[in-house]
């Protein structure tokens, strides 16, 4: 996840890096290849090579990772977030979109989430102060991380003077930071 643009009139946040997925699945593909370097005369080993080949085509394709887009724009005063699973990713369809008014997003937070014993992190969006949405599906190791892009998110809404309910609980030395809160997964 990085954030691509940052303007007065916008924020825009990518979770995918393709060129770095499809790179990987074409490398992954081309190990397929490796068996029509042998010659054989039998049509089962003919047929078993291009199975072999589409094992791996197919392994390649599943490294290709679902696509969340999420743009706040302060001139259409909306949250536009966009999902792309890899069928529309293939077939280049433009997915579907949430669109939320920008006015009810009060403020980005980091979530605590214990999955298979180890606590991870999760980045959450705060609507109306009741409703959160996850900003991916993505879990995160590293917590720096983490709160630098819900900072990033917190200080943009602050600059813009976003969201009537967002406090900024730090000073003004170290700037607009994520407030400390963690929240802990009961699950």
């Amino acid at each position: 996840m990085k954030i691509t643009e940052t303007s007065k009139e916008r924020l825009k946040i990518e979770h995918s890096d393709r060129n770095k997925e499809w790179t990987l699945g074409f490398v992954i593909a081309l190990v397929g290849f490796l068996p029509f370097f042998m010659h054989s005369e039998g049509w089962f080993l003919f047929c078993g090579k291009y199975l072999f080949l589409a094992t791996f085509i197919l392994m390649g394709l599943l490294n290709v990772r679902d696509e969340f887009n999420m743009t706040l724009d302060l001139q259409k005063k909306e949250i536009t977030m966009n999902y792309r699973n890899i069928i529309d990713i293939i077939k280049r369809q433009p997915g579907m979109d949430l669109v939320f008014d920008l006015s009810r997003l009060t403020h980005a937070y980091v979530q605590e989430q214990v999955h298979e014993k180890k606590k991870l992190q999760k980045i959450f969006l705060m609507l109306d102060g009741s409703l959160s949405i996850p900003l991916s599906d993505t879990l995160y190791f590293d917590v720096k991380f983490a709160d630098n892009i819900a900072g990033t998110i917190n200080k943009w809404l602050k600059e813009n003077k976003v969201g009537s309910r967002f406090t900024d609980t730090d000073s003004d030395e170290d700037g607009a930071q994520t407030t400390k809160r963690r929240l802990k997964n009961k699950y």
